[in-house]
């Protein structure tokens, strides 16, 4: 890792408990750092654009009809 290099900041969306610990053992490095979680709820864009990261993982899961939406407004977000 360089030495003035900032850790990259992971934010991960996802309701499922299991999936965020999981997710949360194969990030943890010198390189990298988990700035937040984010629940699908009506705050998760808010949430995500407040944390502002440089990485967003998503999972998806398939009794969640809001995912996509949800992927695509801060998709929108982002690129402004």
């Amino acid at each position: 890792m360089y030495l003035n290099m900032e850790k990259i900041k992971v934010v991960i969306l996802s309701d499922n408990i299991d999936y965020r610990l999981k997710l949360r053992e194969y990030i943890c490095s010198d390189d990298m750092i988990i700035s937040g979680y984010v629940g699908y709820d009506e705050n998760a864009i808010l949430k995500t654009r407040g944390l502002s990261p440089d990485v967003l993982l998503i999972t998806y899961e398939k009794n969640n009809e809001s995912t996509f939406e949800i992927c695509s407004n801060i998709y929108c977000i982002f690129q402004m």
